[in-house]
């Protein structure tokens, strides 16, 4: 601003005018640039926190598909488990089967 002044003062000097420069009233301008200053700064914390934000969905979805795909692995898992038991146990129903039928055998051969 000040700059701004002494330029318009020399100018009017380079002119020829003999009278000073008439006063600027900087106030207006300052105000106008005090106010644009903190739209400024106010659009910056608004961006940071957006920001800030878009950060923490991020993570939040990270840690979903995460666990989801955890969830996925625990319930291939408990299928191969539970499949496993069931033949196991479809085994020994064969083997208790087929016991009662030598026992049938035998009971009949004698």
């Amino acid at each position: 601003m000040v700059v701004a002044i002494a330029a318009l003062s020399l100018l009017a000097t380079a002119c020829g005018d003999d009278e000073p420069a008439a006063v600027v009233d900087t106030s207006a301008i300052e105000a106008e640039a005090a106010a644009a200053q903190s739209e400024a700064e106010s659009a910056h914390a608004e961006a940071h926190a957006a920001q800030e934000a878009a950060d923490a969905a991020a993570a939040q979805a990270a840690a979903a598909l995460a666990a989801f795909e955890q969830a996925q692995a625990d319930a291939a898992a408990a299928g191969e488990a539970d499949a496993a038991a069931a033949a196991a146990a479809q085994a020994e129903l064969d083997a208790a089967l087929a016991a009662a039928e030598a026992a049938q055998a035998a009971a009949e051969a004698a």
